[in-house]
């Protein structure tokens, strides 16, 4: 029995002694007279209080305690002459994490500290769990975002982020309504989804028989009510977005969007400046708030420069003169990433969002944007290539974005249909018709300013935390339902922001799950002899093994299947353990590559389970095991022309491009593990019947092998499942 069930043990042995006595552990109700704040200014008179037990001293004759709530902390004293004897005596039945309710009169100690002398106590709750160390508090981050009750009772600093949260949204509800807004209400279940250059979460509604979508945005449904006679309307609401999960993005988070009827968009800057400034007053009492290490002052009026403008001054890049060819040119030289086929707008953006925003510390408004990129703001009379958009930055970091709203039906028509024809990484982010939007905008709708705030957004800024999981009370994790079967050796990392599994492939493929190890400071050598001999023991182990009995091996079937449904031919691209055993059994040996590669081909041909591992610094993390589309190309190793990859089938990226063919068939020239590679990351391929357990011990045994032919440092691993 662990110590924890130890304690719980004995937790639920008190309570059942409580009950013996008579004692109601878990009653309906307390009449509390006063708070524990309230107390603590009643020194000589008679109080009634409750809170949670957050300590138990024991002194012979005396007890002492701390009692907390939620407005504070005080002291109580247990004194055996004050109390009922029997309540005296069965405090020793009471623990820290018990919610008690008090009676008695607040006094002094000899050291001078108000507390709360009880006549009597009152068990309000009975606490079966334990605590984490008070003094420590809960650090684990893991821990902190999934068990976030015990955050915020331990750590006072958690507390106030999120009462600071609160008050941001106070203030912005307080600002709008003063400005003769009218918050509103929009569905969240919608038909087709707008508003937002986003993918989608899908649904089904039974009652209805229909396909729904979680909204990316509550934009379009606003302007409905525009064109419903409303003047001004906002609405604060989640949003969700399936995309993925980094320091500063949640696929679900909240948003803020007004809109304003007569007003353009620098109706619309003026408005949020003022209504930054106001949160900033209301909320920290200044204007003057810290992003990270930089003081940033929110008075004064808040430039407004040009995105070609700005272009010019950080980067001498004239974009206006340029041609598509001379962009993506550009952007080659710079190691700017793109998907291909972007248009000439597209490009100027991705620039810009690649190199300016982390130098537009001070407050400032970037206006007038590509059209291409902006296919619900209104364009500008004398160039239709841009239009009349813009995006509030402060200290490095995107705060805000809107526009001038496009209230021409047959030109909004026109930009849905662009949208859905421009080549994008996934055809399920762009614009797609709305007739019914367009409808609404044929009746009617008057000259018209929009603009968006990320309300997590601004509760980062405000209480300068710079990670969305800090300021969302209950972030959104994986579902933590396999942690029984991964032991204790491994760090599970259902959160984890270096390899994800895409939604695409855990959708199709609900068995997929990658162990990964990241290791640093290795020594990679061509040989070693002793590995040489460790190989010959493992040959002559597999000495008997036949090609027909390879492919009896359930993992080898496990891959030789998703090789199927994928669309892959396993008889001439086969599934690495397979091409590997293969080789053994028809007497070619091994390969010598290096003592990395080596060491883990030993374990692949030990237990028929798929390893790899990639040079960490040839990679831009973090990596997703991905389906590939119809354009995605690899260079291969020992090749200089790039292979195309079947569409559909699964393959690890990263930020540059596919590393990984058909899960770890074959890998990219670009990611190899070399003699010269110091950093590495080991992955591991699990699918089908090969189950958690053995991806985890088959990691392991990975990183022990290279430990034991390579040295290094193992820094981090885990597995990551759909």
């Amino acid at each position: 029995m662990t110590t924890e069930d130890t304690i719980i043990q004995l937790r639920k042995e008190k309570l059942e002694k409580l009950r013996k006595l008579g004692v109601e552990a878990y009653p309906a109700k307390f009449e509390r007279a006063q708070t524990v704040a309230e107390t603590a200014s009643m020194l000589g008179k008679k109080v009634k209080t409750a809170g949670k037990l957050f300590s138990l001293r024991t002194h012979g004759n005396i007890i002492f305690a701390d009692l907390k709530d939620d407005t504070g902390k005080i002291q109580l004293f247990f004194k055996k002459d004050v109390i009922v004897s029997d309540q005296f005596k069965n405090i020793e039945l009471l623990d820290v994490g018990d919610f008690i309710g008090v009676e008695g009169e607040v006094s002094k100690t000899v050291a001078g500290e108000i507390s709360i002398v009880p006549t009597s106590y009152t068990l309000l709750s009975k606490s079966i769990r334990q605590l984490p160390d008070l003094w420590y508090g809960v650090k684990d981050v893991e821990t902190r975002f999934r068990q976030r009750y015990l955050d915020l009772l331990l750590n006072p600093d958690v507390k106030k982020r999120f009462e600071t949260r609160t008050k941001v949204i106070r203030a912005v509800r307080q600002y709008l309504d003063g400005a003769n807004f009218w918050e509103v209400e929009t569905p969240i279940l919608q038909h087709l989804y707008g508003g937002a250059n986003a993918k989608p979460f899908k649904t089904y509604f039974n009652a209805l028989d229909a396909n729904m979508y979680l909204r990316i945005a509550p934009e379009l449904y606003l302007k409905r009510l525009i064109a419903g006679g409303y003047d001004r309307v906002y609405e604060i609401g989640k949003v969700f977005r399936n995309e993925g999960l980094d320091r500063t993005h949640s696929p679900e988070f909240t948003m803020l969007e007004w809109y304003e009827s007569y007003a353009d968009y620098h109706r619309m800057m003026d408005v949020g400046e003022d209504m930054l400034k106001h949160v900033a007053q209301e909320v920290l009492g200044t204007l003057k708030i810290k992003i990270e290490k930089n003081d940033i002052d929110l008075s004064g009026t808040w430039p407004r420069i040009r995105m070609v403008d700005i272009l010019k001054e950080k980067l001498n890049i004239n974009v206006e003169n340029m041609n598509v060819k001379e962009l993506v040119d550009y952007c080659t030289k710079n190691k700017i990433n793109l998907l291909g086929g972007e248009t000439k707008g597209q490009l100027i953006f991705t620039i810009f969002e690649h190199s300016i925003p982390k130098t537009l510390l001070s407050p400032t408004w970037i206006i007038d944007y590509p059209a291409d990129v902006s296919p619900l703001a209104k364009a500008h009379e004398n160039n239709p290539e841009w239009v009349q958009r813009f995006e509030g930055y402060i200290g490095g970091r995107e705060i805000s974005d809107g526009w001038s709203e496009l209230t021409d039906p047959e030109m909004q028509r026109s930009r849905f249909k662009i949208d859905e024809k421009v080549v994008r990484a996934d055809m399920e982010e762009a614009q797609h018709m709305d007739e019914d939007f367009i409808m609404a905008m044929e009746y009617g709708l008057p000259p018209l300013g929009g603009i968006g705030f990320g309300v997590d957004r601004l509760a980062m800024l405000f209480s300068n935390t710079w990670a969305i999981k800090e300021v969302v009370l209950f972030p959104t994790l994986r579902p933590d339902t396999d942690t029984s079967k991964l032991g204790t050796n491994i760090t599970h990392k259902k959160t984890n922001d270096l390899v994800l599994i895409d939604p695409s492939v855990s959708e199709k493929w609900p068995s997929m799950k990658i162990g990964w190890a990241i290791m640093k400071n290795v020594k990679i050598q061509q040989k070693d002899e002793k590995l040489e001999k460790e190989k010959i023991k493992v040959l002559k182990a597999l000495k008997n093994v036949t090609v027909e009995e390879i492919g009896k091996f359930p993992e080898i079937e496990s891959y030789r299947k998703l090789y199927r449904e994928m669309g892959v031919d396993w008889h001439s691209r086969r599934p690495s353990p397979e091409a590997l055993l293969r080789r053994v059994a028809q007497g070619k040996g091994l390969y010598t590559v290096n003592t990395c590669v080596d060491s883990y081909n030993l374990v692949v041909m030990k237990n028929h389970i798929s390893v790899g591992a990639f040079d960490l610094d040839k990679m831009t993390m973090p990596f997703t095991v991905n389906r590939a589309k119809s354009t995605d190309q690899i260079i291969l190793i020992g090749e200089d022309k790039p292979t195309v990859i079947i569409e559909g089938a699964v393959c690890y990226y990263d930020k540059e491009g596919p590393f990984n063919q058909y899960f770890n068939y074959r890998d990219a020239d670009r990611t190899k593990v070399t003699q010269s590679s110091k950093n590495i990351v080991i992955n591991v391929d699990g699918v089908f019947n090969i189950d958690s357990d053995q991806v985890e011990k088959v990691l392991n045994e990975t990183i022990a092998m290279v430990e034991k032919y390579c040295g290094g440092k193992l820094v981090d691993k885990g597995i990551s499942l759909c």
